[in-house]
């Protein structure tokens, strides 16, 4: 069981570095720190729908244009008086330049007015290119208030469950073994300890010896 469970710790380990390599990698690829975004809400309907992976690549500043789907960072003011997320993915309705240099930009959302602020190229983190659709569903029920709920239920049944079986242990001497097998010569030797006819003992008055009783192993804990 011992070695199981190293083995099942050296499989999380290296499905998380596959998982943060991969997301670095993406990271490098894209020229963005922000290579993906789970849709909330539904500003971008029928483009975006709540629950979609979009995918983000970084834009060259100069290369804005009207009509590019954008992730830009919201001022911190704004996401106070508004109540905005820290970065919303919005459409360029309006560009403001001077001097041939792009100096901010207004951004919309397909279903909503225009945003209650301007963006300098600064802000913009990357524009959208792709979609996978619905795949962020569980990310967000696990982020709402019935996930959370549901989380803490998964941890009280398991506290519940390790708190059972140390009791169970304590109570009856029976610790858990490595194969149903074992655990049938825990019952047998209980029973024959006992004074009670144990699982394949042979019946009273036959004549025949009592199988031998396994080594007695102290309960884990």
């Amino acid at each position: 069981m011992d070695v199981l469970r190293r083995l099942a710790a050296v499989w999380w380990v290296l499905v998380l570095l596959v998982v943060v390599e991969g997301y670095l990698g993406l990271c490098w690829g894209e020229r963005t720190f922000h290579p993906m975004v789970i849709t909330v809400g539904t500003s971008m309907v029928p483009v975006f729908h709540q629950g979609d992976v979009v995918l983000i690549r970084g834009v060259d500043q100069s290369r804005l244009a009207v009509g590019q789907v954008v992730l830009v960072r919201v001022p911190a003011a704004d996401r106070q008086a508004y109540r905005y997320p820290p970065t919303t993915l919005h459409r360029i309705v309006s560009i403001e330049a001077r001097d041939g240099r792009i100096r901010a930009i207004q951004t919309k959302g397909d279903n909503t007015q225009p945003d209650p602020f301007q963006t300098p190229p600064g802000d913009v983190l990357g524009t959208a290119y792709a979609k996978i659709p619905a795949v962020g569903q569980p990310v967000l029920f696990l982020r709402s208030r019935p996930g959370l709920i549901f989380l803490a239920g998964i941890v009280a049944l398991a506290l519940v469950y390790r708190w059972y079986s140390r009791w169970s242990v304590a109570s009856t001497g029976l610790a858990p073994r490595e194969s149903p097998e074992a655990l049938l010569l825990q019952i047998r030797d209980l029973l024959r300890t006992q004074g009670r006819p144990a699982p394949g003992d042979p019946p009273e008055g036959s004549g025949d010896p009592p199988a031998p009783l396994p080594p007695r192993r102290s309960a884990r804990h």
